[in-house]
């Protein structure tokens, strides 16, 4: 009775841990990632003991976030020209060292605030790198067929490394201390650049590499805004992530108004999490996003705002908190899938590189102004006005181009450019007018 849906499941789903390299790839991004996540939330207690101010954290959260806006451009134009597996190398090495070194300035006694400030500062820097690069090679990692299952397992396992990985931080800081969670994120960056070490590059399907150009920044700005499937997705996920993004600060307010407040809040995240975990794999059996199937996520992101905002009753808002899970794990895993799929070669780094600039930058404008509502009124504002404003992102979607419908491989577009339905059908005028002449 269950062999039809496992099987599913390994043949669609799971379908890209066939490729040798990216089941290493995999098994790098599970260790890293959960390592990071412990490494903030040890910098984040750190912090607290040697400085006790709310301020120092925003400090440092800022930091982390403020280098990929500056640089994400710039470190997209880079991954044109770069081989992407050596970037990502390199930003797992560079990494694990700042973790190393906070590690041991912690061990021996001397660490200070602006110490940890200027790691994250640095972090921030290399992340400016190696997200969009992680994103970009995961479809070097597979073929065409299989990008958009690749990128939403990759989703997947980031999705439940945010999920888990603050529970493991936490027990790890008051089990070992604050200094060895540093050490062990370092151990788990050594772990996956030894994955990528252990490649074989031959399996690789590398996209042509870009040479050094005046105006590539622009060049690529222009190539989404003349092509409607990579411009309806951006403009999603911008409108969305402005207020959708900050879901934790939401559910932090949410809890507050409760008298259990912590407790409350990590019943709701472990909701939260699991629901984007299911929705992440449930996408990797998407073979194809389509624009509209991601204007529609948008909606059911929207709709589970709302019902947040005035379902009555805690099992029942935690069961809406675990479908707005599922579809936000749905909605960003297909919406960079899509992206991958149609960005073309030879733009794919930029085009990485602007969505994670349209997910992170938005989130960094929107926390303020979701705590001012909240001030203001109340957060049951604050989740209507973040639901009407994802209903609102899935107009880009919905109202689009006609024939920009299903992301199309780029292998199976000729000379590699992303093309739509209207260009093929008036290229077809074109040659049945001059068999006519």
């Amino acid at each position: 009775m269950f062999i039809g849906p496992l099987r599913h499941v390994r043949r669609h789903t799971f379908a890209s841990l066939s490729s040798p390299n990216y089941r290493l790839f995999f098994g790098g991004v599970v260790i890293s990632t959960s390592g990071t996540w412990i490494q903030l939330i040890a910098e984040n207690w750190l912090i607290i003991k040697l400085d006790g101010s709310g301020l120092a954290l925003g400090v440092n959260t800022a930091l982390h976030l403020v280098p990929t806006l500056l640089l994400g451009p710039y470190a997209g134009v880079m991954l044109d020209r770069w081989d992407t597996r050596r970037v990502v190398l390199v930003a797992q090495i560079v990494a694990g060292g700042l973790a190393t070194a906070l590690g041991l300035l912690t061990l021996t006694g001397v660490v200070q605030t602006w110490m940890v400030w200027i790691a994250g500062l640095l972090v921030g820097c290399v992340n400016a790198f190696h997200s969009p690069a992680r994103e970009a090679f995961s479809a070097e990692l597979v073929g065409a067929d299989l990008v958009a299952n690749a990128v939403a397992l990759t989703t997947a396992v980031v999705v439940c490394a945010r999920a888990v990985g603050p529970a493991v931080g936490g027990l790890l800081v008051a089990g070992v201390g604050i200094a060895a969670c540093f050490l062990f994120n370092a151990a788990s960056y050594a772990v996956g650049a030894a994955a990528l070490l252990a490649m074989n590059p031959l399996r690789l399907t590398v996209q042509p590499r870009q040479q050094r150009a005046d105006g590539q920044i622009v060049a690529v700005l222009r190539h989404v805004w003349r092509h409607p499937a990579l411009r309806a997705v951006l403009v999603m996920v911008t409108v969305t992530g402005v207020l959708g993004s900050n879901v934790q600060l939401l559910l932090t307010l949410l809890a507050n108004t409760d008298g259990r407040g912590p407790t409350l809040y990590g019943v709701m995240m472990s909701c939260l999490g699991s629901g984007m975990v299911v929705g992440s794999l449930v996408s990797a059996g998407w073979h194809r996003p389509t624009i509209r199937g991601v204007g529609l996520l948008a909606t059911a992101m929207g709709g589970a705002f709302l019902l947040t905002a005035f379902t009555p009753g805690l099992v029942p808002a935690l069961v809406v908190i675990a479908a707005l899970g599922v579809a936000s794990g749905m909605f960003f895993a297909s919406s960079s899938g899509s992206l991958q799929l149609t960005a073309g070669p030879g733009m794919r780094g930029r085009v990485m590189a602007l969505y994670v600039v349209a997910s992170l930058g938005p989130a960094a404008l929107g926390s303020p102004l979701i705590g001012w509502i909240a001030a203001t009124w109340n957060i049951h504002a604050a989740l209507v006005i973040t639901g009407v404003s994802c209903l609102t992102a899935c107009l880009a979607g919905i109202r689009r181009r006609r024939g920009t419908g299903t992301a199309q491989p780029v292998a199976d577009r000729p000379g590699g450019t992303p093309a739509h339905d209207g260009d093929r059908r008036g290229s077809r005028r074109r040659q049945q007018h001059r068999s006519d002449q």
